[in-house]
């Protein structure tokens, strides 16, 4: 039988594992950062294959991101044309949502929950928080991670300290719960390539077509 002293003692060593491996600071030493971001400045329009999965239902189509100053638009439609939803993101100082317009079958309270954060946390400002919580930088300096808290909730990003892009964004509910998942990959200059957000039994996946 093992005794509870030396699942401890396990539970200790692997602890201090972990902080060999990583380094928690207030602002990593001898790493320059660079600004994280999922959309750079440069960014106006980008044009993705879209499909949404939603229990045991799925829409297909394209979804247009366009960027107006700090607000952005995203509409998402069918191949033949019909709108699934419209919706406006505003800077993270306003907190603007807008639905412009959304299909009577997607306006559900967790649908449109997940529409609404999946969107809010893509197009975040990322130098505009109220509350910096903790870097956590691995050794080699490829990866950091960092904890925040915006206006619409607590949430983790991951991101290149060198080239920015952010690789991973989690947002956190209650105990720490993950409510959505969102891993985005194959950067160009302007955005990335592929977005896949998750939240329970609900996914968006986003294929990037044109700039």
């Amino acid at each position: 039988m093992i005794k509870r002293k030396d699942i401890f003692t396990k539970f200790t060593l692997l602890s201090l594992l972990v902080a060999m491996a990583f380094s928690m600071t207030a602002q990593p030493d001898g790493i320059k950062l660079s600004q994280p971001w999922v959309f750079s400045n440069s960014f106006e329009k980008g044009l993705f294959k879209a499909e949404m999965s939603i229990y045991d239902n799925s829409l297909s189509g394209l979804i247009i991101i366009k960027r107006t100053g700090e607000t952005f638009r995203a509409v998402f439609v069918s191949e033949i044309g019909i709108k699934y939803f419209d919706i406006e993101i505003g800077s993270n100082e306003t907190n603007d949502f807008t639905v412009h317009y959304i299909l009577e079958m997607l306006n559900r309270k967790q649908i449109t929950a997940f529409i609404e954060d999946t969107f809010r946390m893509l197009t975040m400002s990322f130098g505009e928080t109220k509350k910096e919580s903790s870097f956590l930088c691995d050794g080699s300096g490829n990866m950091v991670k960092v904890t925040k808290t915006q206006n619409h909730g607590k949430f983790r990003y991951d991101y290149h300290p060198n080239f920015g892009q952010v690789n991973t964004m989690i947002q956190f509910g209650f105990l720490k719960k993950t409510l959505i998942n969102i891993e985005l990959s194959e950067y160009d200059y302007l955005s990335p390539s592929l977005i896949v957000a998750k939240q329970k039994k609900m996914q968006l996946v986003l294929k990037q077509i044109e700039q």
